[in-house]
């Protein structure tokens, strides 16, 4: 009997694991950045906090764009999850139906952006409520990892 020099960490470890890996670590970043733009203080300067607060959302729907292009490519995570684990196509619809909200979610934020906000307060809530449903969608697909591969994506990046 031959023992097999692979070990289950590593044949989980599939080229989709890690790009979704890759773009759950960016995401984070996306949380970071628009956190850091909201807390800065508007006083006497509403339009360059809203400028800070529209680029960071700018780079964050570009980051946004890239994490549901690797999750739902036809060889993407959700692609080899639905080929290994059929019981969890209702999570998987679930999860792309947040991408189709937070996406919309996203556009909706970045006209009132453009629009000159009348009041910060209004901007600021909104785009909290963007992160909350972005860090929602954060751990429903680190849930959804650990049911297909009895792994822990990791949670600080």
């Amino acid at each position: 009997m031959t023992t097999d020099p692979v070990s289950p960490q590593q044949r989980r470890d599939t080229a989709a694991l890690r790009a979704a890996r890759a773009r759950r670590a960016d995401l984070h970043g996306v949380l970071v950045a628009l956190e850091a733009a909201l807390a800065k203080p508007v006083p006497g300067r509403v339009d360059e906090w809203c400028a800070d607060v529209h680029e960071a959302l700018v780079e964050g729907s570009a980051t946004f764009e890239r994490h549901i292009a690797a999750t739902e490519a036809p060889d993407g995570l959700y692609a080899e999850i639905m080929a290994s684990q059929p019981r969890l196509a209702g999570v998987l619809d679930r999860l792309r139906g947040e991408h189709t909200t937070i996406r919309e979610t996203i556009a909706a934020t970045l006209v009132s952006l453009r629009a000159s906000p009348a009041s910060a307060d209004d901007v600021r809530e909104q785009v909290m409520n963007l992160l909350a449903r972005l860090i929602r969608h954060r751990q429903h697909g680190a849930d959804l990892v650990y049911e297909a591969y009895a792994l822990d994506i990791g949670g600080d990046g």
